[in-house]
């Protein structure tokens, strides 16, 4: 079984480096692609407004952005991402349990919370999202080992010098 799900992540990494190949050679195709996700992420990371739920609809979509740019700073991206991350953990949270919302009004005396259910929700709310932060996280450190410079260029050839994957090595770092 382990090994079966040991190839299942091979074939999602190599997945995830095919879409980027596509990406790269979209991007060289037409500079205006690149330019959007640059200024959308930009204004993710400058502006909290940004990146609230009317704005970024599917906050992972700007973890995505973060692996096809080089021109933002990863830290100050990742210090954006998890605020926010965490913002919509409680409104996750708040929706199943509406008990714990202590400035509703409408709420209070209702009763008072199961701690089994606070425990369950919050960790189930958050697990997703820390695992795929986690896989971003090391998906970047795996490109800097290709490419320090995280250049989408030199990934691409790369990528194309070994049939669209990475090195046997690298892959097997990344499980």
């Amino acid at each position: 079984m382990m090994k079966e799900n040991r190839h299942i992540s091979i074939i999602a990494l190599r997945r995830v480096f095919n879409f980027i190949r596509l990406f790269a050679h979209l991007a060289a195709k037409d500079a205006k692609i690149q330019q959007e996700l640059d200024a959308k992420l930009k204004a993710f990371i400058e502006d909290p407004a940004m990146r609230t739920k009317t704005n970024c609809k599917m906050l992972l979509d700007m973890q995505v952005a973060s692996i096809l740019t080089n021109k933002h700073d990863y830290q100050k991206f990742t210090e954006a991402y998890v605020e926010e991350q965490l913002d919509r953990q409680v409104l996750w949270i708040l929706k199943d349990i509406p008990e714990l919302d202590f400035e509703n009004k409408k709420l209070q005396n209702k009763g008072k919370v199961n701690e089994k259910d606070r425990s369950r929700v919050s960790f189930e709310c958050g697990k997703t999202g820390y695992y795929l932060t986690l896989f971003f996280y090391h998906l970047h450190k795996t490109i800097a080992k290709v490419t320090p410079s995280r250049d989408l260029t030199e990934l691409a050839k790369v990528l194309d010098s070994n049939h669209g994957c990475l090195s046997f090595e690298l892959e097997n770092a990344f499980q």
